[in-house]
């Protein structure tokens, strides 16, 4: 019974891991769509600091509940100016991304921005599992490291050269080539997490010597509550942005039509009754 319940709150976690991840993608590459609307980069530098901080966050918070889902038979933990670090550190490469994003045209720059995101990843991961102090301590696969970063690079890069194709400029396309997008880099972020994991031996250590420090538990009960929840919040938002667009649009279309029906429409029952100027002049003549 014991076994069933463990299994079940481990598959719950990693769920809520890959939600978290799917939702940071969601809201990060729609506000980067309205970014890259504006004109210049200097307009657009409070909306990059806050994608920033929502990859930051989304990468640090997925990569926690997916820790706190490993099945692991110790208590585990983190050092705190380490977990500190390394979130601030997730946040300013998140920044940076999000910088080369808004100005990213060509498909060979946004490749090398999924490339460079992809590599903000592996180094977050990698640090969390560092940062939790093992006992007797990781012994790094390198063969496995490697295969993380290849799985991060090429799904960060083909997801967001397709979240930004040529294709995505119809509105018809555009949530679903987003969707798409967010979808594959979540996937290959879920993906990379898990065999980083692995390639730390987590599952195989003792104990962890943070365990009192900072929490595992009560951290990625906070990210796997609170995370989401202000995900969710900021998705709500812009989808209510992009539904008054939408109105403003169809307002805006519909404009000219009205104006051209009420010039050329008829003028009433009395029109009838009224003379044109040009009969006027013949009788004169």
């Amino acid at each position: 019974m014991t076994t069933t319940t463990s299994a079940d709150s481990s598959l719950l976690l990693w769920g809520l891991s890959a939600g978290i991840a799917m939702l940071t993608l969601h809201v990060s590459l729609e506000w980067l769509r309205r970014t890259r609307q504006a004109p210049s980069l200097r307009a657009t530098w409070p909306s990059v600091i806050l994608i920033g901080a929502v990859l930051g966050t989304g990468l640090c918070s997925s990569m926690i509940v997916a820790a706190a889902s490993a099945g692991i038979d110790y208590p585990l933990g983190f050092r705190r100016w380490a977990a500190l670090a390394i979130w601030f550190g997730a946040i300013v490469g998140g920044t940076v991304v999000a910088a080369g994003l808004t100005r990213a045209q060509r498909w060979w720059w946004l490749l090398a921005c999924g490339v460079g995101f992809g590599i903000v990843a592996w180094l977050v991961q990698i640090g969390w599992v560092s940062a939790a102090g093992l006992q007797p301590g990781p012994d790094w696969t390198p063969e496995l490291l490697v295969a993380a970063a290849s799985v991060l690079w090429l799904g960060c890069g083909a997801g967001l050269c397709g979240a930004f194709a040529p294709q995505m400029k119809t509105r018809r396309r555009r949530t679903l080539w987003l969707v798409g997008a967010a979808a594959i880099i979540a996937v290959s972020l879920v993906a990379g997490q898990e065999v980083v994991m692995a390639a730390g031996g987590l599952t195989d250590q003792v104990s962890s010597i943070y365990s009192d420090e900072l929490p595992a538990s009560i951290l990625g009960l906070a990210c796997a509550i609170l995370t989401p929840l202000a995900l969710g919040a900021m998705a709500m938002d812009l989808a209510v942005r992009r539904d008054q667009e939408r109105r403003r649009r169809r307002s805006k279309s519909l404009a000219p039509r009205t104006f051209a029906v009420s010039q050329f429409s008829d003028p009433g029952p009395d029109s009838r009754f009224a003379r044109h100027p040009s009969s006027e002049r013949s009788e004169t003549r």
